[in-house]
């Protein structure tokens, strides 16, 4: 009002001033996360948690390619297929598998995806010679006691105070300590090879944390 003393207003004003601020400062203080939760995969990419895993080495193992393709760059590719493959290594029996039980599974899982002949005849093909492979053949032997360890969730709080979340595909415990592996098909592998071995040395980390056990990683290309 107009005929309100200069000292009164300026007392109001000063009043609602302190009123705005506390409220400016609680609404940002409200806008920042507690708890800082991601997923193995973003935290992969974030330059702040670098460091996490750096002490573990990751071994790079390849299985060969589709029957009758000797490069793998001509066999089937893209998310679907990666999904196809992936699906397969999670589903397939370690004891004994034989290739009409592979044969069976393949179709089962692309007929979910809308895969085509080729995509699934290649998929089959890499689960059967995954299976050979001396990584899997130790995660064989390991089933054998109720030690290995497949599609398992981890949650992980690191050091910085972030949370991260993820599935390993594959772990199975021998004489030194565990085994990691993380599955990658060679298409999803293009240009991303330290950013996958960052993911598994991160699983790698999360596991050793839990058990107090040395921990190993191997990046699988399939």
């Amino acid at each position: 009002m107009k005929d309100v003393a200069p000292a009164v207003l300026r007392r109001g004003l000063e009043t609602y001033q302190s009123w705005k601020t506390g409220r400016d400062d609680a609404i940002a203080a409200a806008q920042r996360p507690s708890i800082d939760v991601m997923t193995a995969t973003v935290a992969a990419t974030n330059e702040s948690l670098a460091p996490v895993g750096r002490d573990i080495d990751v071994a790079t193992e390849m299985v060969g390619g589709s029957r009758g393709v000797a490069d793998a760059s001509q066999r089937p590719g893209g998310q679907r297929f990666g999904s196809l493959v992936h699906a397969m290594i999670a589903d397939m029996p370690l004891d004994a598998p034989d290739a009409r039980t592979i044969a069976r599974l393949a179709s089962a899982h692309g007929r979910v995806m809308g895969a085509d002949a080729a995509e699934i005849d290649a998929a089959e093909e890499i689960v059967l010679r995954v299976l050979t492979h001396p990584v899997l053949q130790a995660a064989t032997r390991a089933n054998r006691d109720g030690r290995c360890y497949r599609e398992m969730p981890v949650t992980w709080r690191t050091n910085t105070g972030a949370i991260i979340e993820g599935f390993v595909d594959l772990a199975y415990e021998d004489d030194p300590g565990f085994v990691v592996v993380d599955f990658k098909t060679d298409r999803e592998l293009d240009g991303a090879l330290d950013r996958y071995q960052r993911q598994v040395r991160i699983y790698a980390a999360a596991v050793a944390a839990a058990t107090g056990r040395p921990t190993r990683a191997v990046l699988m290309r399939v």
